[in-house]
């Protein structure tokens, strides 16, 4: 498509149907050109509308990519603290397994020195008086 020029006129004085059919063709492209200029200035308010609109959505992108992140900063904080909430319930229930036999033979110990301690000497299981 050729771009032409909408600024031409036809300067014609002739008094008849030339002349009026000259004014209406500078009419026409005075009404050409006044629709050129609104259709450029529909374009420019678009154009900043669109424009304004992409800088609101690249914040908002760089918003909801931050936010993201950050949830997933604090999910693999929650497993972590959950892995060792979980180990410290293991540990403390093989503790208390231990602490059960060990208990048993700490208090057979302690009776068994009570006893060397009072002069008692072991006798089928039990203690007595030497």
């Amino acid at each position: 498509m050729r771009r032409t020029s909408t600024g031409a006129r036809a300067q014609i004085r002739s008094g008849d149907e030339v002349e009026a059919l000259a004014q209406s063709f500078n009419q026409m492209a005075d009404n050409l050109q006044d629709a050129h200029r609104e259709l450029e200035r529909r374009v420019q308010e678009r154009t900043a509308e669109l424009s304004h609109s992409h800088q609101v959505l690249t914040a908002q992108i760089a918003e909801r990519q931050a936010a993201e992140k950050e949830l997933a900063s604090q999910r693999a904080l929650t497993m972590r603290s959950d892995r060792l909430r979980s180990l410290g319930e293991m540990a403390a229930g093989i503790a208390h397994e231990l602490n059960q036999p060990l208990s048993g033979v700490r208090g057979l110990a302690e009776i068994g020195l009570d006893g060397e301690t009072r002069g008692l000497e072991p006798e089928e299981g039990e203690y007595s008086r030497t």
